[in-house]
């Protein structure tokens, strides 16, 4: 929206997560490619000298940035900075709503009510917080996607916190294998998709679960050698999304995000991982069983091709009442780039 505006001239900065311990090189240059792809001026956070020449800098990440020309303490008071959340804020840690980012932004929109209300109780609160309805969530308004196969879709999409000590919700370890299996055992009726969190590559190994990246990279090719499977590793997964029948999880964000679907969702649960109120009240609409109960996702799959979903109707009033936010037809980025355009009148 801002782009098609002659008033601006946007540019899309990318930066590399944790250059020093994971987030590798092809992960940077996967993301910098794809917002060129679009047409796009695509900047390196590294090859930035200043941001004096910038009216508005638009994050996505909340955190403080290693880099210093773009990080919040180092911008220039007169650069507008705005915040939308990159994923639903779903996780127990309360340290969370202490970031600067939430505070310190001229407007910080929220991905639900719930976070603005959280953020908003902080001590150092000032009132910036906004809920407009989630942007990230706009793709499942905006596009349509047909299925390309009379098989039931699958998504296995495992979560990279392996080696976490504090919130592990991946059990990936338990049952990588098993699922591969599955998939085999139930060619003919399912077709898979295989979406690993971009850090699961690093932190697998980190973990110990696979000796090398080529290992790991090993077990991924033997999903791609299936003849119904694909792997989604990165970019714009909102298609394979809309054209599944079903997610199997142990990740944070995809339990709302996938909500949008409308479809079911199998909850692979280590037994450690902790949820704010609204996460949990996500959890409890789900399907779930624990990572290493191998019956409970085989009978999950089973259900699938069969069509069986028990708990369509609690997930759909669940999702009316508490993550619908299309109630006028206008949508949560228009509602923002509105927002934005009276700010710039003012500038």
């Amino acid at each position: 929206l801002l782009n098609n505006n002659t008033r601006f001239n946007v540019s899309v900065i990318v930066r590399r997560r944790n250059v020093d311990k994971c987030f590798s090189a092809k992960e940077f240059n996967d993301t910098f490619k794809y917002f060129k792809s679009k047409n796009y001026k695509t900047i390196s956070a590294q090859d930035l000298n200043n941001t004096n020449d910038y009216d508005i800098l638009f994050y996505l990440d909340p955190a403080n940035l290693a880099e210093k020309q773009i990080n919040l303490f180092n911008i220039p008071l007169n650069v507008m900075v705005l915040h939308t959340s990159y994923s639903f804020m779903l996780a127990g840690n309360k340290e969370k709503i202490k970031l600067w980012m939430y505070h310190l932004s001229y407007k910080y929109y929220t991905d639900s009510v719930y976070y603005k209300n959280e953020v908003s109780k902080y001590k150092l609160y000032t009132g910036n917080a906004e809920f407009l309805g989630f942007p990230k969530m706009d793709q499942y308004y905006l596009t349509d996607c047909k299925k390309t196969t009379n098989k039931k879709v699958i998504i296995y999409a495992p979560h990279h916190s392996v080696n976490y000590k504090k919130f592990k919700s991946a059990t990936f370890e338990d049952n990588f294998l098993f699922i591969l299996e599955l998939a085999k055992k139930y060619n003919k009726d399912t077709f898979w998709i295989y979406k690993p969190h971009p850090l699961l590559r690093d932190h697998s190994v980190e973990a110990g679960i696979f000796k090398s990246t080529d290992d790991y990279d090993n077990y991924v090719k033997q999903w791609n050698t299936l003849e119904n499977a694909k792997v989604a590793s990165s970019g714009d997964y909102y298609s394979f999304f809309k054209e599944s029948d079903a997610m199997i999880t142990d990740s944070v964000s995809f339990l709302a995000e996938y909500q949008f679907t409308h479809k079911p969702l199998l909850l692979l649960q280590s037994g450690v991982e902790e949820y704010n109120d609204f996460g949990q009240s996500i959890v409890n609409i789900l399907y779930k069983c624990n990572g290493k109960d191998f019956n409970s996702i085989e009978n999950f799959i089973i259900d699938c091709i069969n069509e069986k979903d028990d708990m369509y109707e609690e997930r759909m009033s669940f999702f009316d009442n508490n993550l619908e936010y299309i109630n006028d037809g206008e949508m949560a980025n228009k509602r923002i780039y509105d927002q934005i355009i009276e700010f710039t009148e003012r500038l």
